[in-house]
């Protein structure tokens, strides 16, 4: 998490077609090259403008949420921990779209299991 923070990986925000772009963004741990102001004003805008639309959804027990991040970006809002049971809790799945891109983690070609 430090290097993320501290050194994080050049990135580009926008990706895939240029037609229909796909749209990767984490302002905490982003930011823009250097002496880039064009860049910085681009990304400090479209943060506000994620901020400005975006929705909490409230998923009460046993409630499924499942989100295409090809099509939409989503976030969790900081919290402070109880530790008392009452927490929020969180269970992810991973759904693809190419089990061969995984071969190399799971126990068999049949297996669905990724380790």
């Amino acid at each position: 998490m430090r290097t993320m923070r501290e050194d994080p990986e050049p990135v580009a925000v926008l990706f895939g077609a240029a037609d229909s772009p796909y749209l990767r963004i984490d302002p905490y741990f982003m930011r823009c090259v250097d002496n880039d102001s064009e860049a910085e004003q681009a990304l400090k805008e479209l943060v506000t403008e994620l901020e400005r639309v975006q929705q909490d959804v409230v998923a009460d027990a046993g409630t499924l949420l499942v989100v295409d991040n090809y099509l939409a970006v989503h976030g969790r809002r900081a919290f402070t921990a109880r530790y008392d049971g009452t927490d929020r809790w969180l269970q992810k799945s991973v759904i693809t779209r190419d089990l061969r891109r995984s071969r190399a983690a799971r126990d068999s070609a049949a297996g669905r299991i990724v380790v």
